[in-house]
C-alpha cells in the first residue's frame, strides 16, 4: 500500500484518480475483501483509498482502543481515546508522512502505561 501513500502525499493525487489507477491493475492491486462478502464490490473506490490513509497503523505505531469493543457494528471511538504505543512497533506506511495528516491524532495523545 506505500504505492497509494506515494501517489497521495507525493503526487498529490486524489482518491478516485488513485482508485483508477488501481483498477487498471487488479493483477497488481487486487481489490480489498470486505469481511461481509454481499458488500464486495470486486474494484477500489474512493472510501477504501481514504480509510487505508486514515488507518493509523501505517504510521508505524501501534493503535489500541480505536473501536468500541462493546458496541455493536465495532463503532469507531473518538481518537482522543486511541492508545498509541510509545514508540513505532514496524515501519511505517511512508516515513516522510507526517501522522497527523489526514486528521490522525498525534502519537502522543495517548500512550500505554510503561513498564
Amino acid at each position: 500500500m506505500a504505492q497509494i501513500a506515494q501517489w497521495r502525499y507525493h503526487e498529490q493525487l486524489g482518491y478516485d484518480t488513485i482508485a483508477e489507477r488501481l483498477n487498471a491493475d487488479p493483477q497488481r492491486y487486487p481489490p480489498p475483501v470486505p469481511p461481509g462478502k454481499q458488500r464486495a464490490r470486486g474494484a477500489w473506490g474512493k472510501t477504501s483509498i481514504y480509510e487505508i490513509l486514515r488507518n493509523p497503523k501505517y504510521t508505524g505505531f501501534q493503535v489500541f482502543n480505536r473501536r468500541a469493543s462493546r458496541s455493536k457494528r465495532g463503532k469507531v471511538n473518538d481518537p482522543v481515546k486511541w492508545v498509541w504505543s510509545p514508540k513505532p512497533t514496524h515501519e511505517p506506511f511512508d516515513p516522510e508522512v507526517d501522522v497527523r495528516r489526514d486528521d490522525r491524532p498525534h502519537p502522543g495523545q495517548a500512550r500505554l502505561p510503561r513498564g
